[in-house]
């Protein structure tokens, strides 16, 4: 892994253009859902992430078990936007 890290990106790719081009790695999705995203989160080891309010209602939607079953401790920073 480099400096950059690694960045889960759920919205449109030249938004992530700053990972891709820092040398880090882009983990994308072809359409939300909150539990993939939080097992992606795990699996490669996400380290920033990008959401806009939607997603981030639907992750605190998921029950608590299941929010509690993935290891999310690689996430460094965690953008919450909105236009």
């Amino acid at each position: 892994m480099n400096e950059a890290g690694e960045t889960i990106e759920a919205i449109v790719l030249a938004a992530g253009a700053g990972a891709r081009f820092g040398g880090g790695k882009l983990t994308g999705m072809v359409k939300f859902d909150a539990e993939e995203t939080l097992r992606l989160i795990e699996r490669e080891r996400v380290q920033w992430v990008n959401f806009v309010p939607t997603m981030m209602h639907r992750i605190w939607a998921l029950p608590e078990e299941v929010r509690n079953r993935y290891d999310v401790s690689s996430l460094q920073i965690v953008f919450h936007m909105a236009a």
